[in-house]
Parts: structure tokens; sequence; C-alpha cells
């Protein structure tokens, strides 16, 4: 299992895999990985490069005591990954939303006003903006996503 930090070691870590002809399937989280988790990373197609990404969002949350407390357990995280025959796992270093430059605006489909949409606004535009910006860093032949 290898483990980057960087934008830029991350998509050259996907390039190579690519350029042998591998398949990628993307499997984004928060860390604080649960069983949940692990089943998600044995859903994957067997014969693909699995990338795990760790990282806190902060455009989920609409308030910053929930977002500072959210429970980080990075070493335990690592573990889950390596015993759960993950390839690559991406944990950035410090806060990447800054990054993450949505074009245009987009609108959700009323869904959002449900689940956790209900009480915080705008956490899934945030969950939107932080996908869309791992696609397209990844630009995976499959994904894995747990139930909201």
């Amino acid at each position: 299992m290898q483990i980057v930090h960087t934008k830029e070691s991350l998509t050259n870590k996907i390039r190579e895999y690519k350029s042998k002809g591998n398949k990628i399937t993307l499997i984004p989280t928060m860390g604080n990985l649960h069983q949940g988790h692990q089943v998600l990373f044995s859903k994957a197609p067997h014969n693909t490069i699995k990338v795990v990404t760790i990282y806190v969002n902060p455009l989920q949350f609409d308030r910053n005591d929930d977002y500072k407390n959210y429970p980080r357990s990075l070493q335990t995280d690592l573990e889950v990954c390596m015993q759960n025959n993950i390839t690559l796992v991406y944990v950035p270093k410090g806060d990447i939303s800054n990054e993450i430059v949505i074009e245009k605006s987009i609108d959700l489909p009323k869904f959002t006003r449900y689940l956790c949409g209900q009480r915080r606004k705008d956490h899934f535009l945030g969950v939107y903006k932080i996908v869309k910006y791992l696609f397209s860093m990844v630009n995976p032949d499959f994904a894995c996503f747990g139930k909201k």
C-alpha cells in the first residue's frame, strides 16, 4: 500500500497505474473507517487498483465545531486500508477545499433537503464539490459510495 499527500503525487501514481492498463476504483471517505467502509472496499472490482481518499471535507459542515470535532483516526484508518488490500491512499495535508473550483452554479435535486441536507445547509453541495474534485484527479473507472 502506498500513501500520498499531494495532488501531484496522486495524479502521478494514477498516471503510472493507467499507463500499465490498470482500471481504477475510487473510494472517497472522510476517514474514521468502520465496518461499512470495509464492505465498500470488498465490493470494489477485484481486478482494479483501489484508491481510498481520507479527507475531512470542511465544505460538508455548516458549523465549524462539527468540523473540528469530527473523529480523526488516521493511523487506525491506514491499518484498516492495509488489511483490506487497498493499493493507494490519498491523505491530503491540510485543507484542500480552496483548490476546489466549480466553474458554474450547480442546482442539486430536492433530495438535498432530506437526510443530512435537511439539518446541514449546503451539506450535499460540499459532498458534490469534493467528489467532483477527486474524480477530476483520479478519473476512475469505478467508484464505491456508502449509503447516505
